[in-house]
């Protein structure tokens, strides 16, 4: 059992990208059993309650969208500036 955000689908292969994984997961289309959409997000419950302001999630969401325009190579970017591996 995989879960991650599906990136393309067609009748002969899904590519998923997955959270703990930097690279794209490939599937063969018959090696998948179900495929089950998620009705809730993938952040975790109660996340926005835990930020200081309006500021802290409107740099979130920049971060985010960031992310999900650059790709990889983005993420891998940003967390060399931020000193994280």
């Amino acid at each position: 059992m995989l879960s991650g955000f599906l990136l393309s689908q067609d009748d002969e292969k899904l590519v998923l990208s997955l959270p703990t994984d930097t690279a794209k997961r490939v599937l063969a289309a018959g090696e998948i059993d179900e495929l089950i959409p998620r009705e809730q997000s993938t952040m975790p419950a109660g996340l926005l309650g835990q930020l200081e302001n309006r500021q802290a999630f409107i740099d979130l969401a920049k971060l985010l969208f960031s992310i999900n325009s650059g790709g990889t190579g983005e993420l891998r970017r940003l967390k060399g500036e931020a000193g994280v591996n």
